[in-house]
């Protein structure tokens, strides 16, 4: 996809990609899930393919997108039940 973008995109246009880490939910109560940062190995990629870094904006998502992930540790305040809630997203800036 980002390669066909490059492609018709013009020389000094601007890239702008809206990216959060996701959450890879855990397979069973003995295992952990897993936070993927996907907007840095995104940005590797752009970089190696071209595209030219100008800027990051990280901003606050609105609250009723945000999941409650950290209920049980406010209910019971067992510090391993700490899971933090994804409240931020990335706005990377690239330039042809």
């Amino acid at each position: 996809m980002f390669q066909e973008t490059r492609r018709i995109t013009k020389e000094g246009r601007f890239l702008v990609v809206n990216t959060s880490p996701i959450i890879i939910p855990r397979t069973s109560r003995a295992h952990a899930s897993k936070r993927y940062p996907i907007s840095f190995d995104l940005h590797y990629y752009l970089v190696n393919h071209g595209w030219e870094f100008i800027d990051d904006i990280i901003w606050l998502k609105p609250e009723s997108s945000v999941k409650n992930r950290n209920g049980c540790f406010v209910q019971h305040r067992k510090q391993l039940a700490y899971k933090p809630n994804a409240v931020t997203e990335y706005l990377m800036v690239y330039r042809k």
